[in-house]
């Protein structure tokens, strides 16, 4: 069975009008269980997992395809506030992580 590549969440029309309804209302086709599409390029991501009797949708961080940290669900945090959090994120960690220091020698 060849595998099945979805539409871009972030592509949609009716995402960009009002994102927070669009994931709130987004199903998964009768054949997947899970999907996780990221949504902006500096790594937010939206995460759905189809249970029996319900449908779990989170905001997560994500560097290089691999999930770094939660955001939020996407029923109590809006898009723009997953977005504002992304940033918070960002900066933290860039901030935790100082860039190597080069030592050139001195020159006196």
């Amino acid at each position: 069975m060849a595998t099945q590549t979805l539409p871009l969440i972030s592509k949609a029309p009716q995402f960009r009008v009002n994102p927070d309804a669009y994931i709130r209302e987004y199903r998964l086709p009768f054949e997947k269980k899970t999907l996780r599409q990221t949504l902006t390029p500096d790594g937010l991501a939206v995460r759905f997992v189809k249970k029996p009797k319900k449908y779990i949708r989170e905001y997560y961080f994500v560097r290089g395809g691999t999930i770094v940290e939660k955001i939020g669900s996407c029923y109590t945090t809006t898009y723009k506030d997953a977005l504002r959090k992304l940033q918070e994120i960002r900066a933290r960690r860039l901030d935790s992580h100082p860039p190597p220091q080069k030592n050139y020698g001195s020159h006196i």
